[in-house]
Parts: C-alpha cells; sequence; structure tokens
C-alpha cells in the first residue's frame, strides 16, 4: 500500500467527526484499531524521507549517518506495518 494512503487512512481513522457511510466506513473500522499517534508518526515520517530523499529526489542524501538512521526507521516500520497488518488477520 503507498504510504500516502496509509498516512490518510490511519488519519481518517482517528476521527469519529466524519459520519461518512460507504468506504470511508470501512476506513474508520479498520484503521481506528491503529490510533496510536506515533505509528502515525512513524509513517508521516517514512512518507516524508521516501518523498524528500527517494521518489521526487528533492535533496541529495549524501550524510551516510542520514541515510544509516533513514534505513534502521525503515526497516522498523515495514516491521511495525508487518505486524499490525497479521495481527488482525
Amino acid at each position: 500500500m503507498p504510504l500516502g494512503l496509509l498516512s490518510f487512512c490511519l488519519d481518517y481513522g482517528r476521527q469519529a467527526d466524519h459520519p461518512v457511510g460507504g468506504v470511508f466506513a470501512s476506513i474508520t473500522k479498520r484503521f481506528s484499531l491503529f490510533g496510536e499517534p506515533d505509528f502515525y508518526q512513524l509513517i508521516e515520517e517514512l512518507r516524508d524521507f521516501r518523498n524528500t530523499y527517494v521518489a521526487h529526489q528533492e535533496k541529495d542524501l549524501t550524510d551516510i549517518d542520514m541515510a544509516h538512521a533513514a534505513l534502521i526507521k525503515w526497516i522498523g516500520g515495514l516491521l511495525r506495518i508487518y505486524r499490525f497488518h497479521h495481527a488482525i488477520d
């Protein structure tokens, strides 16, 4: 799932003030389970890094320490997404 879509669904799932039915009700129902603010923040950080340094290459990634820290965060984030996904099956 693209990070932008995941980010939207996590954010939308945290909000109870949008009583819209259909697919939006499903988003609220399923993604409200992942309402931890730190998880949403992690996804936002991964998305921002991806957009800045990988997908759109707005900046060059020349700092090895930053690259190393980002790789560790990405691996941890992917593991966390995997665990959340498989915990609800």
